[in-house]
């Protein structure tokens, strides 16, 4: 279930009421695939618990936030948002890899990183070949290519992916955990 926890003051706001559509909507979306889901929300950020068995367990974690810097003479172009996905789940494959995005300390870490095929921008440290990995590389196409994509592990059978501004793609969430990723 998930429950408001803002003031009273935060109930009539336009950023509240978004969230709780928002919420509203990942409500029915754990609803209509047999999970379970809590979390709170309020006008500045939620975050919410989504588990579905399919029959493998996912676990996701559904968040966002809005930070400022709390001075009302500044320009809301110095607010930060944080918006972000993360989804696990295990995973029966040996296979062991990580795409990221290359940052400036990957280029005096020595290790060899090959180019990702759908988006070169994306690095892969690891084994980039393999069934597991390309049936993610498709599944994940669009979010590479729009570049939302932030971290893919994957890890002594353990799959994480985490996904940057992105919070109501539930037809992303249904393909990978109606995927049969072994």
């Amino acid at each position: 279930m998930i429950t408001p926890n803002a003031s009273p003051d935060e109930l009539s706001s336009p950023f509240f009421l978004k969230n709780e559509q928002t919420c509203l909507e990942w409500e029915k979306f754990a609803k209509d695939n047999n999970g379970e889901i809590q979390g709170s929300y309020n006008a500045w950020s939620y975050k919410l618990f989504l588990k579905i068995d399919n029959p493998t367990p996912w676990r996701i974690v559904i968040s966002r936030a809005t930070y400022t810097s709390g001075n009302l003479l500044l320009s809301s172009k110095y607010q930060n948002r944080h918006d972000q996905i993360v989804i696990k789940t295990k995973v029966d494959s040996n296979a062991e890899f990580i795409i990221k995005k290359p940052s400036f300390r990957d280029f005096f870490s020595g290790k060899r990183m090959s180019r990702l095929h759908v988006n070169n921008t994306y690095k892969v440290l690891g084994q980039s070949e393999g069934e597991i990995f390309n049936k993610i590389s498709v599944l994940l196409s669009k979010q590479f290519k729009s570049k939302q994509v932030f971290l893919v592990e994957l890890k002594k059978k353990l799959l994480s992916i985490t996904i940057n501004n992105a919070n109501k793609e539930f037809e992303l969430i249904k393909s990978l955990v109606s995927s049969n990723l072994e």
